[in-house]
């Protein structure tokens, strides 16, 4: 549907400049954070069963498993927590610090040699997570541009599905070439970068404080995955 309403003159509703300068910011970190993640998620199986000895299939399926039972229970109570103190410095706090904390697990692969190092691996993955999903969701929902949320939402998924598919395609040949170890190192890496970026939405998210848009609907985030 095209929206012209408020617009100014000449201005086009589906050009990327218009969009709000929090909203671009976190689209940019996420085109890293998720996008990093083509490096490990589409080898993961085999990076698991080859690395660690005694390490099966079945351990990878439960290790994922565990990711999201630990995710699934811890999200809530913190989005509950986040959402009862007022303003949104918590929110992104909290969203900074997991994401910082997600990006830094990897390195947990670097050393691990035993299959319970992949279960520590996916369980703190999914505490990370846990912090950034509901905090990530809450403030880019707040400050996304009204009657543009279905535009905003989706440049987001186009914008880290991109991102995730070409570094999914470059990482078995970066593992066949050169080992899983610059995998690791790159994923991290980026994702911290990704991370940073975040930083240049600091200002605006403390001085804009509380909801930009009460009205704005959340969907799901697509993309926010890992291995």
């Amino acid at each position: 549907m095209r929206y012209n309403g408020g617009m100014k003159k000449g201005r086009q509703p589906n050009k990327v400049e218009g969009v709000n300068r929090v909203v671009k910011t976190m689209i940019y970190s996420d085109l890293l954070v998720i996008g990093a993640e083509g490096f490990l998620t589409p080898l993961f199986p085999v990076l698991v069963t080859s690395r660690i000895h005694g390490a099966t299939l079945e351990t990878v399926g439960l290790s994922l498993t565990l990711y999201w039972v630990v995710k699934s229970l811890l999200q809530l109570p913190i989005s509950k927590f986040v959402d009862a103190i007022p303003g949104e410095k918590d929110d992104f706090q909290f969203m900074f610090l997991g994401t910082i904390l997600y990006a830094l697990t990897p390195i947990i692969l670097l050393f691990a040699d035993k299959p319970w190092h992949v279960f520590l691996f996916q369980g703190l993955l999914g505490a990370w997570a846990a912090f950034v999903f509901p905090t990530y969701s809450a403030i880019f929902t707040r400050h996304i541009d009204r009657h543009r949320e279905g535009y905003e939402w989706s440049l987001h998924s186009l914008a880290v599905g991109l991102s995730y598919g070409a570094v999914a395609g470059i990482s078995g040949w970066v593992a066949q070439n050169f080992g899983f170890t610059p995998l690791i190192l790159l994923n991290t890496f980026i994702m911290i970068s990704g991370a940073l970026i975040l930083l240049l939405a600091k200002h605006d998210i403390y001085r804009d404080g509380k909801e930009h848009n009460p009205k704005a609907r959340e969907p799901d985030r697509n993309g926010r995955r890992v291995t």
